[in-house]
């Protein structure tokens, strides 16, 4: 894969958090089984990554041609890969040994002089012997820094994703498949959420001036 240095670890390397608005993350065992181990992918998992993501892209959309699902989407996942963070759980004994990976970001922003932020997740993937112990979310939690009940963007149809969305609060945002579509989103998120609080400030404050 090209440059897979940038696109896995370099962030890591550089950087303490997950990102500007996520606290850093210590790397530590999960007690159940199957023993967890929490770590940022790294140029070793390059090509695990790249083939289940492009792979189980490509039987969520049976539709489209042999060129638009690896060819056209490489480079789109290249991207995401460069400009998010992927962590995986992998044998707390054998490192390179991967149970699942998770790829997302989480954006800060502020509204009204309250910091807010918004989970964005691009991919997931948990070997199939390994599935139904609560790995991918373990690393949501854990890593970043997901409660249940929180608005979460997915922008892959894929098997965690729908799942997931049956019980908790996710939203499909193909959008934000690049960098442009993200802020493009962001900024019309931040101004629904400004006018919604301004609003809602508003009614009550005109509701409650008759009784004064």
């Amino acid at each position: 894969m090209r440059d897979s240095v940038s696109h896995f670890g370099h962030r890591y390397e550089t950087r303490g958090a997950v990102t500007e608005a996520s606290p850093a993350f210590k790397l530590e065992e999960e007690l159940d089984r199957p023993a967890l181990l929490l770590r940022p992918a790294d140029s070793n998992d390059a090509a695990f990554i790249m083939e289940t993501w492009l792979d189980g892209h490509a039987k969520q959309n049976k539709g489209q041609s042999v060129i638009s699902l690896f060819k056209l989407h490489r480079p789109i996942v290249e991207d995401l890969l460069g400009e998010s963070f992927t962590y995986v759980a992998c044998n707390h004994g054998m490192t390179d040994q991967i149970y699942g990976y998770l790829c997302g970001r989480r954006y800060k922003f502020d509204i009204m002089g309250k910091q807010k932020s918004l989970l964005i997740m691009h991919w997931g993937h948990v070997k199939s012997a390994f599935r139904g112990f609560g790995i991918a979310g373990t690393i949501a939690e854990r890593v970043f820094g997901y409660k249940r009940g929180q608005k979460v963007l997915y922008t892959h149809q894929g098997r965690i994703f729908k799942q997931l969305k049956k019980s908790h609060n996710l939203e499909y945002a193909p959008r934000c498949l690049t960098a442009e579509g993200i802020d493009a989103y962001l900024d019309h998120y931040v101004a629904e959420r400004i006018k919604h609080y301004g609003g809602h400030r508003g009614r009550k404050s005109n509701s409650a001036s008759p009784r004064r």
